[in-house]
């Protein structure tokens, strides 16, 4: 720095320790701008603290730790997390939301929607079908009421030659 005019009097205060004999040549240098002395001043005063407190040791254990988050962070997943990181991947390679792909996504979701009601709907009549189907064959008659031929005119169907035959078997056949 060879002179304070500019502000590379801040960057080598910020940069490096600074020495008393130039902190005082500064200072001179400085006396006619208040505003950018004082900034001095700070800058002296954060470094002289920064200088005065002790550096924090570095755990006994600081590469293990490393070593063991790497393996973690390495290690297989469940299907959850590797869904959430998906996810967080997907969100991070689109930065912005355009209005285009919202009403894409928007009308993706509706469709997703109406569809799935479409399929419970559909669901709901094929149970509703097999259950009068259940219905229906429970309510059939078994073979011992057509044996008595009164019971068959009570059903209230026509009679055809065909049906006689049968209930003339049913009434000779020994059992």
């Amino acid at each position: 720095m060879n002179s304070p005019l500019n502000q590379d009097w801040l960057e080598e205060a910020a940069r490096r320790r600074v020495s008393p004999q130039e902190a005082s040549r500064w200072r001179s240098e400085l006396a006619s701008r208040p505003r950018e002395l004082r900034r001095l001043e700070e800058e002296l005063a954060l470094n002289a603290l920064l200088d005065g407190t002790p550096r924090p040791g570095v755990s006994s254990r600081f590469t293990a730790e490393i070593l063991e988050s790497i393996d973690r962070d390495s290690a297989p997943k469940s299907a959850f997390h590797r869904w959430v990181s998906q996810l967080a991947a997907f969100r991070v390679s689109i930065p912005q939301f355009s209005l285009p792909r919202l009403a894409l996504a928007g009308t993706a979701c509706a469709a997703l929607a109406f569809g799935w009601n479409r399929v419970e709907v559909r669901r709901h009549g094929i149970l509703a079908r097999q259950a009068a189907e259940i219905t229906v064959a429970a309510g059939v008659p078994g073979v011992a009421v057509f044996g008595d031929f009164e019971a068959v005119r009570l059903l209230s169907t026509p009679v055809t030659a065909d049906d006689t035959d049968l209930m003339e078997a049913l009434r000779s056949d020994p059992e």
